[in-house]
């Protein structure tokens, strides 16, 4: 019975950390659009996109805190987070392998990190994902 209450307060708490995450950053993306819409627009391969992505970006990310916030929901809102995270993820491992020197096109303190502490940052995150999914069908299946 303990380490049911255990399952349902960790798993409260990735979804709150997670919910911070992509608040925070659709918040930071969408309070500074036209800088945000200026820098994908420096990306060559996401330029033809900007306008598109300056908004969809940090929509799906207020779209996952709201999946994350309702509990019936809230496995599609983990699901939908490692995505997110394994994209940016991936593209924040092609600057570095890259080289690129371009801007980080995240916002507020985050983008003080370089490419290297964001993935680490990113990864740490990618495994709350993977421990609120493990748990979630742990909780549900028992």
């Amino acid at each position: 019975m303990q380490t049911k209450n255990y399952t349902g307060i960790f798993l409260q708490v990735i979804r709150g950390l997670l919910i911070l995450l992509w608040a925070y950053a659709a918040i930071n993306k969408l309070a500074g659009h036209t800088v945000f819409h200026a820098q994908l627009q420096q990306f060559p391969w996401l330029a033809p996109a900007a306008a598109f992505l300056s908004w969809a970006v940090p929509l799906t990310e207020v779209a996952v805190a709201l999946l994350l916030f309702f509990p019936a929901t809230a496995p599609y809102g983990l699901y939908a987070s490692g995505t997110l995270l394994t994209v940016f993820t991936l593209y924040l491992l092609a600057m570095v392998i890259l080289k690129t020197s371009l801007p980080c096109s995240c916002g507020g303190v985050i983008a003080r990190l370089s490419w290297q502490q964001h993935i680490a940052f990113n990864v740490f995150f990618m495994a709350l994902v993977i421990a609120g999914i493990r748990l979630h069908r742990k909780r549900d299946f028992k």
